[in-house]
């Protein structure tokens, strides 16, 4: 979803559209967590607008809608599972003027419908899969293996049906445990589950608290 927020936001700019600000919200790490204060509070701190910053809440999405009105802004919202929340909702239809709301998410409340248009993914190609496990090779080299076309590197590939992280996580981790050992175990079990429990268990304390903060 952030790919796709992130293309169709620079088909806006690219357009000419003249954006005085960017306003990105994600529930990524919560999902479900987005309400209308989350956008409100995310637009003031974007902005820096101290004005809006002192305004009472019960005028806040009021004044906020006006300001929008007045300055062109792009609000990005990537949700996973769409927005489900009355109020936010509400606002969001209201917002008109030289501002846009890009909401990007697998479900749609019926309420905008009449706003949406679907994007079809279509999964990667052979040389698409191949420089994405190239950039990792570059980086990040495992012993053993000369190219992406490694038939092994696509079988991981395919057993975490083509899931970016869960491949760079199984790369990350061959060069640990090695190749042979990552591929006898998703042959045993792919499901992601069991791929943050394997990743997670060998981990020392020191590493998690690392991984906690990233």
């Amino acid at each position: 979803r952030s790919v796709i927020a992130h293309y169709f936001a620079g088909q806006l700019v690219a357009a000419g559209a003249p954006f005085r600000a960017v306003v990105w919200i994600s529930d990524e790490k919560a999902p479900g967590s987005i309400t209308l204060n989350t956008v409100l509070d995310s637009i003031v701190d974007t902005c820096r607008n101290e004005d809006l910053g002192k305004v009472p809440p019960g005028l806040r999405a009021e004044e906020i809608r006006i300001h929008l009105a007045a300055s062109a802004t792009l609000v990005v919202i990537d949700a996973e599972d769409g927005i489900d929340n009355p109020e936010l909702i509400d606002w969001l239809s209201s917002i008109s003027g030289p501002s846009k709301i890009l909401l990007c998410g697998v479900k749609v409340p019926s309420e905008l419908q009449d706003y949406v248009f679907h994007v079809k993914v279509d999964p990667p190609g052979l040389g698409q899969r191949q420089g994405f496990i190239d950039s990792i090779l570059v980086a990040h080299p495992i012993e053993g293996v000369n190219s992406a076309d490694d038939p092994r590197l696509l079988e991981i590939w395919d057993l975490v049906h083509g899931n970016y992280k869960d491949v760079a996580l199984q790369l990350g981790r061959a060069r640990r445990i090695g190749l042979s050992s990552v591929l006898r175990e998703l042959r045993a079990d792919p499901s992601t589950s069991t791929v943050l429990k394997r990743s997670w268990g060998p981990l020392s304390a020191a590493e998690r608290s690392v991984m906690l903060l990233l």
